[in-house]
């Protein structure tokens, strides 16, 4: 199921139940109706202004705090519980390969590299 199409949908049936709760279930006065409503568009508009920046600082508040909390979860794990020392092999890597092969995997990456300078 795709979620947009389902966040759209119920996005708009919000919007539709707000329209029905602020004018009533009698849309069809016309245009003196949204007139004599339009001191409390006014009112409205400002309300919602207010409950945006209400909610954009709470949303702000939650990261902040969600960014120290994680910051203070990275200090705690690598102190208690430490990366184990990385196993250093004692062998050299290339001693068992054929230097045929080492010679062009050089090749190749130079030719890489000059390609997509």
């Amino acid at each position: 199921m795709d979620w947009n199409i389902v966040s759209y949908i119920f996005s708009l049936f919000s919007c539709m139940v707000l329209w029905i709760m602020y004018y009533g279930f009698n849309i069809f006065n016309g245009f003196k109706s949204f007139i004599t409503r339009f001191d409390d568009m006014t009112e409205l508009m400002s309300g919602g202004v207010e409950l945006m920046f209400a909610g954009m600082g709470i949303v702000f508040l939650f990261l902040a705090m969600l960014v120290v909390v994680i910051n203070i979860m990275s200090f705690l794990v690598q102190r208690f519980f430490p990366d184990a020392p990385a196993l250093v092999a004692s062998a050299p890597l290339s001693g068992g390969i054929d230097k045929r092969i080492v010679a062009a995997i050089t090749a190749a990456v130079h030719q890489h590299r000059s390609k997509h300078k």
